[in-house]
């Protein structure tokens, strides 16, 4: 589905400290005006999965006014630190 705009995750300190990566896999269910209207995760570690979830919960894609279905995406987001960066306070 073509998005509109898309927002990407702010890494949670909590998990940069502890310096988990890897990869998060949001279900999103987008209504006809391209609204999500609901954010389910699929897969991810626990500290990542809240930020990834309200990331998607932002998204706005291509609205499909003639159509009266839901249409489900899945978001994979990536979490990954640069090895030069030495804690949270790193962005």
């Amino acid at each position: 589905i073509p998005t509109i705009e898309m927002k990407h995750p702010t890494y949670p300190p909590v998990a940069r400290l502890a310096r988990v990566t890897g990869v998060v896999r949001v279900e999103a269910t987008v209504d006809p005006t391209g609204k999500v209207t609901q954010a389910k995760i699929v897969e991810g570690h626990q500290l990542l999965q809240k930020a990834a979830e309200s990331a998607v919960t932002n998204w706005q894609f291509v609205a499909e006014p003639e159509s009266e279905l839901l249409r489900i995406v899945v978001i994979t987001y990536d979490f990954q630190i640069d090895p030069k960066e030495d804690g949270p306070e790193s962005e």
